[in-house]
C-alpha cells in the first residue's frame, strides 16, 4: 500500500509541475512588452541641409563657397551650439553674417579698434579683440572656451589664449569659439529665443536701444535683420513673422531689406 500511495503521490506532483510549465510567461513575446512603454532617452539632433543652407546663404548675399568648402565644419557647429531647428539656425548663420563680412574674415577689421578697446595679456604683446565668426572678444571670453576649442585644422593642440592668432587662420578654431559662444551666451542662457534676443546678447550695447540713448549703429542690427530674413525665407519657404524678430533690439520687423 505505502508503494502505490508513493507512485499516486509523485504522479500527482507530475501533473503539477507540468502545469506550470505549461503557465509560466515565455521568455519571448510578452515579457519583452516593457520595452515597448520605456521613454525614449535618444538625442535628436537638429541637422541643417546643405543644398538649402547654399542657396539661403547666396540669397541673403553671401558666396555658396562659403558653405560649401566649409560644409562639414558648420555640421559640428550646429551640434556643438545646441541649435534646434531652422529658425535659430538662420538666427546663427545672420549674426555671423554680420560679424564677418558674410564669412569673408576670421579677424576683426584694425579700423573697428584701438589700442585701448579690448585687453591685453600681461606682457602686452597679444591683444583680445574679435577673432572667429562670432568675433570672440576680451581674455575672458578666450579663458572660457580655451578647454573646447583647442584643435587646429590638422588636430594640433592650440592654447587660444596664449596664441589666439591661431584662430584667424583656422576654419575649426573659427567655428569651435563661435558655436562655443552661441551656446553659452545666446543659446542656453536665451533661447528659445527670438532675433532681438540674440543681438542683444551678441552686441546690445552697441546695437541694440535699450541699452543707449544715441542712434549709432543701428544700421548693424538691421543689417542682422536683414540677413535674418533673406536667409530663412529661402531656407524654409516660410515668411518672416513679428514673433520671430521681436523687440528686444528696438523695431526691427518690417523695414526694407
Amino acid at each position: 500500500m505505502r508503494i502505490v500511495a508513493m507512485i499516486v503521490l509523485l504522479a500527482f506532483v507530475a501533473q503539477v509541475l507540468a502545469k506550470a510549465e505549461i503557465e509560466k510567461p515565455r521568455e519571448s513575446g510578452n515579457a519583452s512588452c516593457p520595452s515597448l512603454i520605456q521613454k525614449d532617452t535618444r538625442v535628436h539632433r537638429y541637422s541643417p541641409d546643405q543644398t538649402k543652407t547654399e542657396n539661403a546663404f547666396v540669397a541673403a548675399g553671401g558666396s555658396k563657397s562659403k558653405i560649401t568648402d566649409n560644409w562639414s565644419y558648420i555640421t559640428s557647429a550646429v551640434t556643438n551650439a545646441n541649435i534646434p531647428d531652422d529658425i535659430h539656425f538662420a538666427f546663427f548663420v545672420a549674426n555671423m553674417m554680420q560679424e564677418t563680412a558674410k564669412l569673408t574674415t576670421k579677424k576683426e577689421y584694425s579700423s573697428h579698434y584701438h589700442a585701448g578697446k579690448y585687453d591685453w595679456n600681461s606682457d602686452n604683446t597679444i591683444q583680445y579683440y574679435g577673432r572667429g565668426y562670432l568675433q570672440t572678444t576680451w581674455k575672458k571670453n578666450y579663458e572660457a572656451a580655451k578647454d573646447t576649442c583647442n584643435k587646429d585644422d590638422d588636430g594640433n593642440s592650440v592654447d587660444i589664449v596664449t596664441d589666439p592668432v591661431k584662430i584667424e587662420s583656422s576654419e575649426n578654431l573659427a567655428w569651435c569659439t563661435a558655436a562655443y559662444y552661441w551656446k553659452v551666451n545666446v543659446q542656453n542662457d536665451r533661447c528659445n529665443c527670438d532675433l532681438g534676443m540674440t543681438i542683444d546678447a551678441i552686441n546690445g550695447d552697441l546695437e541694440c536701444k535699450a541699452h543707449k540713448d544715441k542712434s549709432t549703429h543701428n544700421e548693424e542690427a538691421k543689417n542682422r535683420y536683414c540677413y535674418f530674413k533673406k536667409f530663412y525665407e529661402s531656407y524654409s519657404g516660410s515668411s518672416v513673422q513679428s514673433w520671430n524678430v521681436g523687440k528686444a533690439c528696438g523695431t526691427l520687423f518690417g523695414q526694407s531689406c
